[in-house]
């Protein structure tokens, strides 16, 4: 579970940004961030992975095989973050009916 630490939902949504745009200064300019914040998380994304996740080629950025086979499963996660965060705002302890066991 250590290893966990180190990643968060924005991250994971860097990530998702990252793969979707192929270019940190895009991805950044569409998360409303600096370039070198976003190159900082990717960073922070390859040291967690252990892979480049994108590599410079003439063409651009290139995923590698492992960001392409991490991709679904990280937007996935975001996706059940994003629901669970959600919920979360709609508990209203006013209109709750269920009972609750303080032990």
């Amino acid at each position: 579970m250590a290893q966990a630490r180190n990643v968060d939902l924005f991250t994971l949504e860097c990530f998702d940004m990252l793969l979707r745009e192929r270019s940190v200064s895009r991805a950044a300019q569409r998360m409303d961030l600096s370039q070198s914040s976003m190159s900082e998380a990717l960073a922070r994304l390859r040291e967690r992975f252990g892979d480049p996740l994108l590599v410079c080629t003439r063409e651009g950025m290139v995923p590698t095989d492992r960001a392409q086979a991490l991709w679904p499963r990280v937007r996935e996660a975001i996706e059940r973050l994003r629901s669970i965060l959600e919920r979360a705002d709609e508990f209203d302890p006013a209109l709750a009916t269920e009972r609750f066991r303080i032990t």
